[in-house]
């Protein structure tokens, strides 16, 4: 109800722009009593299946959608491989392309009916980190970001994302949220996509 109603007010201003909803849903509309939860994306790789992940986006942007929102912020391609960083659930593992499989199954489930548009995040390194320190310093060199990280966010692209969120980290001292080489020079000229970048919260200002 609320969501329609800032739609409405927004259709009555001089340039009608509609406004975006968006909401952290990688395991089901969570943050939402009575909404189907679904195992976390670490234990849904354990499954190897990418139809019952594909499955899991359908129901999901049913439920978002139902709750007049049409964005999600979904699904974690960041890899887990440091066990001390405190993200690792949310991923689908360690290997870049059971993460691109899956990750690009559950972006076909969201996008299917033209419910809700997905979000590959968080573009790139973010689980990386230095230690497994959360939001802090990767150092990347080029071999192992395009060995390793880039992967899965090429997968997640072809699948047809609509959207990206840039990550809080910088990459080898360049900040992901102003990273010519990735955002333009890859995801825009190399990659094709055409859809919009929003940056991680607090980004741009940290």
């Amino acid at each position: 109800e609320q969501t329609e109603e800032i739609r409405a007010d927004a259709d009555k201003t001089r340039m009608k722009i509609p406004p975006i909803f968006g909401i952290d849903a990688i395991h089901g509309h969570s943050l939402l009593n009575g909404a189907v939860i679904f195992p976390s994306q670490l234990a849904a790789a354990c499954s190897w299946n990418p139809r019952l992940v594909e499955k899991m986006g359908e129901v999901t942007a049913r439920e978002v959608n139902a709750d007049g929102i049409d964005w999600v912020f979904s699904p974690v391609l960041c890899l887990g491989r440091d066990t001390r960083w405190g993200r690792v659930d949310e991923t689908f593992g360690e290997d870049p392309f059971l993460t691109g499989k899956l990750g690009a199954a559950i972006v076909k489930g969201y996008e299917k009916d033209g419910l809700v548009a997905a979000c590959l995040k968080h573009y790139i390194g973010y689980g990386a980190s230095e230690a497994g320190r959360d939001y802090v310093y990767t150092e990347i060199s080029a071999q192992t970001l395009w060995d390793t990280y880039l992967l899965p966010y090429e997968m997640g692209v072809k699948a047809g994302a609509a959207t990206l969120m840039s990550s809080f980290n910088d990459i080898s001292g360049v900040p992901g949220s102003a990273n010519h080489y990735t955002m333009t020079e890859i995801l825009k000229e190399r990659w094709g996509h055409d859809g919009f970048i929003v940056s991680y919260w607090g980004a741009i200002e940290q």
